[in-house]
Protein backbone atom coordinates (compact mmCIF):
# COMPACT_ATOMS: atom_id res chain seq x y z
CA UNK A 1 0.00 0.00 0.00
CA UNK A 2 1.36 3.40 -0.95
CA UNK A 3 1.25 6.14 1.69
CA UNK A 4 -0.40 9.40 0.76
CA UNK A 5 0.75 12.84 1.86
CA UNK A 6 -1.85 14.45 4.16
CA UNK A 7 -0.31 17.92 4.55
CA UNK A 8 0.98 20.29 1.86
CA UNK A 9 2.82 23.50 2.80
CA UNK A 10 2.87 26.88 1.12
CA UNK A 11 4.42 30.13 2.39
CA UNK A 12 1.27 31.44 4.13
CA UNK A 13 -1.14 28.48 4.14
CA UNK A 14 -1.38 24.71 4.37
CA UNK A 15 -3.72 22.16 2.85
CA UNK A 16 -4.50 19.36 5.31
CA UNK A 17 -6.51 16.16 4.92
CA UNK A 18 -8.13 15.18 8.21
CA UNK A 19 -11.12 13.39 9.70
CA UNK A 20 -13.83 14.94 11.89
CA UNK A 21 -16.46 13.06 13.87
CA UNK A 22 -20.10 14.09 13.68
CA UNK A 23 -22.59 13.96 16.56
CA UNK A 24 -23.21 10.24 16.00
CA UNK A 25 -19.49 9.37 16.02
CA UNK A 26 -19.33 8.82 12.25
CA UNK A 27 -16.00 9.87 10.74
CA UNK A 28 -16.18 12.46 7.97
CA UNK A 29 -13.03 13.13 5.90
CA UNK A 30 -12.30 16.78 5.10
CA UNK A 31 -9.71 18.75 3.19
CA UNK A 32 -8.93 22.06 4.89
CA UNK A 33 -7.25 25.12 3.38
CA UNK A 34 -5.78 26.87 6.41
CA UNK A 35 -4.13 30.27 6.18
CA UNK A 36 -1.62 31.34 8.83
CA UNK A 37 -4.11 33.62 10.63
CA UNK A 38 -6.38 30.64 11.48
CA UNK A 39 -3.74 29.03 13.73
CA UNK A 40 -3.64 29.60 17.49
CA UNK A 41 -0.77 27.23 18.26
CA UNK A 42 1.21 24.30 16.83
CA UNK A 43 2.55 21.69 19.28
CA UNK A 44 4.76 18.62 19.08
CA UNK A 45 3.81 16.42 22.03
CA UNK A 46 4.85 13.01 23.35
CA UNK A 47 2.08 10.40 23.40
CA UNK A 48 1.52 6.65 23.41
CA UNK A 49 0.19 4.59 20.50
CA UNK A 50 -0.97 0.99 20.22
CA UNK A 51 1.26 -1.25 18.13
CA UNK A 52 0.00 -4.79 17.80
CA UNK A 53 -0.67 -5.84 21.41
CA UNK A 54 1.35 -3.25 23.30
CA UNK A 55 1.53 0.48 23.87
CA UNK A 56 4.70 2.19 22.66
CA UNK A 57 5.99 5.75 23.18
CA UNK A 58 5.41 8.03 20.21
CA UNK A 59 4.71 11.67 19.42
CA UNK A 60 2.06 13.73 17.67
CA UNK A 61 1.58 17.08 15.95
CA UNK A 62 -1.33 19.04 17.43
CA UNK A 63 -2.85 21.98 15.54
CA UNK A 64 -5.01 24.38 17.56
CA UNK A 65 -7.18 26.40 15.20
CA UNK A 66 -9.29 29.46 15.96
CA UNK A 67 -12.47 28.23 14.24
CA UNK A 68 -12.51 24.63 15.56
CA UNK A 69 -13.07 23.63 19.19
CA UNK A 70 -11.16 20.34 18.88
CA UNK A 71 -7.52 20.29 17.80
CA UNK A 72 -6.34 18.40 14.72
CA UNK A 73 -3.77 15.69 15.47
CA UNK A 74 -1.30 13.74 13.34
CA UNK A 75 0.45 10.87 15.14
CA UNK A 76 3.88 9.55 14.22
CA UNK A 77 2.95 5.91 13.62
CA UNK A 78 -0.02 6.68 11.37
CA UNK A 79 2.08 9.12 9.32
CA UNK A 80 5.55 7.55 9.62
CA UNK A 81 6.60 8.02 5.98
CA UNK A 82 6.09 11.81 6.09
CA UNK A 83 6.16 12.61 9.83
CA UNK A 84 9.60 14.26 9.95
CA UNK A 85 8.77 16.22 6.80
CA UNK A 86 5.54 17.47 8.45
CA UNK A 87 7.43 18.43 11.58
CA UNK A 88 10.09 20.36 9.63
CA UNK A 89 7.39 22.02 7.52
CA UNK A 90 5.46 23.20 10.57
CA UNK A 91 8.67 24.57 12.14
CA UNK A 92 9.32 26.69 9.02
CA UNK A 93 5.63 27.63 8.68
CA UNK A 94 5.41 28.75 12.32
CA UNK A 95 8.64 30.78 12.11
CA UNK A 96 7.67 32.45 8.81
CA UNK A 97 4.18 33.39 10.03
CA UNK A 98 4.86 34.11 13.72
CA UNK A 99 2.72 31.28 15.06
CA UNK A 100 3.37 29.91 18.57
CA UNK A 101 5.21 26.59 18.32
CA UNK A 102 5.71 24.34 21.34
CA UNK A 103 8.06 21.34 21.05
CA UNK A 104 7.79 19.04 24.07
CA UNK A 105 9.49 16.09 22.35
CA UNK A 106 13.08 15.10 23.07
CA UNK A 107 14.24 15.30 19.42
Amino acid sequence: MCAKRKIMFDKTEIVAATVFKDDLGKEIPKILNLSYDQFSKISFLPCEERKLFKTVPSEKIVLKLKKYADPIEYTMMKNKEFYQEYKDGFCRFAADNRIDLVDETSN
